[in-house]
Formats: structure tokens, sequence, C-alpha cells
């Protein structure tokens, strides 16, 4: 399977299957997750600085691009985790949260949005193209 990675007409419609997953599940997870913008800019205007880096891979396919999409998915992939190990678990902790458990599907959530992070870091990373 790796190896077909590195062929380019595969390459692009990877990129175009993590631009679709970006655009239903990463958008709406960057509201769910993020109740504040983790760097200064505004979560959609990152969102759509991810979706326009991934049509320039899907329609160039440079190493430009490659390296860009990994170094956002992988920060993406760490801050995910970030937000979750660390900041949920606080306030599951606090006292003053008024929701102090995790339900089952908070849960299950967070877990799916940390692997799927890491595998689309993992991915890319594999799908490094020629030019």
């Amino acid at each position: 399977m790796i190896t077909y990675l590195r062929i380019d007409k595969i390459q692009r419609f990877v990129y175009a299957g993590i631009l679709l997953l970006w655009i239903f599940l990463g958008v709406n997870f960057l509201k769910y997750k993020y109740g504040f913008s983790p760097v200064i800019i505004d979560e959609y205007l990152f969102a759509i600085m991810v979706i326009l880096l991934l049509i320039g891979s899907i329609v160039f396919n440079r190493k430009v691009f490659w390296g860009v999409n990994l170094i956002i998915t992988l920060i993406h992939a760490f801050w995910t985790s970030y937000k979750i190990i660390f900041c949920a678990l606080a306030n599951f902790h606090s006292n003053y949260a008024q929701d102090s458990y995790w339900v089952f599907k908070d849960s299950v959530i967070s877990i799916s949005l940390i692997f799927i992070s890491f595998l689309v870091s993992w991915i890319i990373w594999k799908m490094k193209p020629i030019k």
C-alpha cells in the first residue's frame, strides 16, 4: 500500500480525500474542540488556509505543498492532543465545571480526532512527491 502512495495520480486522489475529510469533519471539529483560537488568527481563516493548501497540492503536487501540509497536519495533531489531554482533563477535574464528567460520546470523539489527526499526518509523510 505504501508504494502506491508514491504515484502522482493516487497522491492527488488522497489529497482530495483529505480535503473532503477536512471540509466535512475538520472545520466542525475546530469549533467542537477549540473554544478559542489556538493562534491569533480565527479558526475559519485557518480552515480556509488549509483548504487552499490542499487544493494547491491537488493541482500542483510539489514538495513545497507537501512540506507545508505535513507541518500543518503535525501541528494540528499535536495541538489537538494537547487540547484534549491537558485542557479537557483539567476541566474534568476542576471544581467549577458545570459538567464534571465526560460522556462516552465526547471520549470517543476525542480519541477518534487524535487518531485521525495523526493518521492523516502519517499518510502525508508517506506521500512525498518526486518533484
